[in-house]
């Protein structure tokens, strides 16, 4: 499958009494249809305007955008979004969130490990308190967004096409021709987070799916528990299965791209412009009403994208204001089960 991930949004600070919704988003594109996408979505747009060499979703319009959706639905594309309204971030949290992320990356090391993984380490750590604090909420958010799409991908799939579990591969969007800190902590950082809450929440598969190529792929040779890792906690129903390679699902196949010649990159864009301008009341629901149905929830009580929040604060209502509720809610409506392919093939 092909992983195409754009942001939008300044992720900074809004001036006092204005909002500033921020989201990234990761689209999803069978390796079926990927090929037809991109000649359907060239043809399709081949006389709309592209300012500086391509399409820009903020350029578009509702009738364009609907367009766009709709190739996407037919190409049986899946979008997800990591989101936050950067207003309602106390600035205090995000500084002490990433300091803390440091501290769990340098407590991480012990003496089983090399010089050279421990040298790693520390720059790493060093980095990310380097890293701006818009430059540090898009790595979370990334963070965020990537354990989604594995958890909820790799089940869906396993019903509606257990192929495409066969390859992970991913395209980020470069933000210049030096990769940036960013871009840097994407290899090693993402990582090391996605491994941590792997450990402490384990990775659900589903008995009745197919995960022969997954499995082929990126279960691990041995099933011994690699050394320096925390063992993970007993799982309370179920049985452990083998252990995956995520580093391999995460690296093996990484791109960073401009977007101006990647094409999945620029729908990603028109997805995740569609998400934010849809949410801000920026767009009319004829270009967004059916973009809930391009997402996955594997929970139908628990929205189809992630509302992240840097906050100790147990009140969920703060996580939005109000004026975004409405378009959240439709979008939410709209999507679809995860596991609704399950539900088809045993009827079957």
């Amino acid at each position: 499958m092909h992983i195409f991930i754009d942001e939008s949004g300044s992720f900074s600070h809004p001036a006092p009494g204005q909002l500033s919704f921020c989201c990234i988003g990761g689209l999803v594109i069978p390796e079926a249809t990927h090929s037809l996408l991109i000649d359907n979505f060239q043809r399709q747009t081949k006389k709309w305007k592209k300012p500086e060499g391509e399409i820009k979703g903020s350029c578009l319009n509702e009738i364009e955008i609907q367009q766009v959706i709709e190739l996407l639905g037919k190409a049986r594309a899946k979008f997800f979004v990591s989101c936050t309204e950067m207003s309602l971030q106390p600035e205090e949290e995000i500084r002490r969130i990433r300091v803390l992320q440091c501290e769990n990356l340098l407590a991480a090391v012990t003496p089983k490990h090399s010089d050279k993984v421990v040298r790693q380490v520390r720059e790493l750590a060093d980095s990310v308190l380097a890293l701006s604090a818009p430059l540090f909420v898009q790595c979370f958010l990334l963070c965020d967004l990537v354990e989604r799409i594995l958890r909820v991908i790799e089940i869906h799939d396993a019903f509606a096409r257990p192929r495409e579990l066969g390859a992970f591969l991913w395209v980020l969007d470069a933000k210049n021709e030096k990769r940036t800190r960013f871009e840097e902590c994407w290899r090693i950082l993402v990582g090391l987070r996605l491994q941590s809450r792997f450990i402490a929440e384990p990775h659900i598969s589903v008995k009745e799916g197919d995960y022969t190529d997954f499995e082929a792929s990126y279960l691990c040779e041995t099933n011994e528990w690699p050394v320096g890792l925390p063992e993970p906690e007993p799982l309370k129903g179920g049985e452990r299965g083998g252990i995956i390679n995520l580093r391999k699902i995460l690296t093996e196949s990484l791109q960073f791209k401009d977007s101006k010649t990647s094409v999945g990159l620029q729908l990603a864009d028109i997805a995740t412009n569609a998400f934010r301008r849809a949410i801000t009341g920026r767009l009319q629901i004829q270009g967004w009403d059916k973009l809930g149905e391009l997402m996955l929830t594997l929970e139908r009580d628990k929205p189809p994208f992630d509302l992240v929040r840097f906050s100790s604060s147990d009140d969920q209502e703060m996580a939005a204001p109000s004026e975004y509720k409405s378009a959240m809610m439709t979008i939410w409506r709209s999507a679809k089960s995860a596991l609704a392919p399950m539900s088809q093939r045993k009827k079957v």
